[in-house]
């Protein structure tokens, strides 16, 4: 992780910018930005404060925010796989069989072999000497995924025209993201925390969804966004350089 704050890091140098000045530039704290050229994430409160301020370091610093954030994926994958590694390393030696000379343990397991030749006696006494039951098994129901499910409806152009605009209104995306800025952004199933979208939107881009359930959106710049919930426009976020979060409930 360190060599994405050297990259940050000489980035800055090149252009003759202090911390201080970066820090009046993103919003950004001080300690913040010092540990993201130390390459110290974990001193930074939360992984989408991670994404949100090196996507904008990166920019003031005319780095391609983007391609440091696919940098910081490819790292941290690499740590991921260095300790799986290590892990099944460790798994491995503790399943290696005791040097010779120690003590053994036939006592402990000749008691076991014994204690387990006794249950399954008991168990084999008791089936034959049971009462006959007239219980019958069934198999368990299987298990739907509900997250398939798929319902039909009734196509558009078969219904009265009145009700075709309505059919056609619930279809339409009613979540509406647009950029002015660089901004990083995650929608997110506020429920199961399960990730809907992730990524950077650069000035002029958006995206649409339409949301079936609560979300949860984490806005790594929150000058740089506006939304409009509902066709209604939701005014301003924040001030640039802000990590904010917004809940959307879908009964509004």
């Amino acid at each position: 992780m360190k060599e994405i704050g050297e990259l940050l890091k000489a980035a800055r140098e090149e252009k003759g910018l202090s911390l201080e000045e970066i820090q009046m530039i993103t919003k950004i704290r001080l300690k913040h930005l010092k540990a993201l050229e130390a390459g110290e994430f974990d001193q930074i409160p939360g992984e989408v404060y991670v994404k949100g301020f090196m996507v904008n370091f990166a920019k003031t610093v005319g780095l391609d925010g983007e391609q440091i954030l696919e940098k910081y994926y490819e790292l941290k994958n690499q740590d991921t796989a260095v300790t799986q590694d290590e892990e099944l390393v460790f798994s491995e030696k503790s399943d290696l069989p005791e040097e010779k000379g120690k003590v053994g343990k036939k006592p402990i397991i000749t008691i076991g072999v014994i204690s387990g030749i006794l249950i399954i006696v008991g168990v084999i006494f008791f089936i034959f000497t049971r009462p006959r039951s007239s219980v019958q098994v069934t198999e368990p129901e299987p298990v739907i995924d509900q997250v398939e499910v798929e319902t039909k409806e009734e196509p558009v152009l078969s219904l009265p025209l009145e009700e075709q605009d309505e059919v056609v209104q619930k279809v339409e995306p009613v979540l509406r993201a647009e950029a002015t800025e660089v901004v990083w952004i995650g929608l997110y199933k506020k429920n199961s925390g399960e990730m809907i979208f992730e990524g950077t939107l650069y000035p002029s881009d958006h995206q649409e969804w339409l949301l079936t359930e609560d979300v949860l959106m984490r806005i790594g710049n929150a000058g740089g966004l506006k939304l409009i919930y509902k066709e209604k426009e939701l005014g301003k976020l924040g001030y640039s350089g802000q990590v904010l979060d917004k809940v959307f409930l879908n009964s509004d």
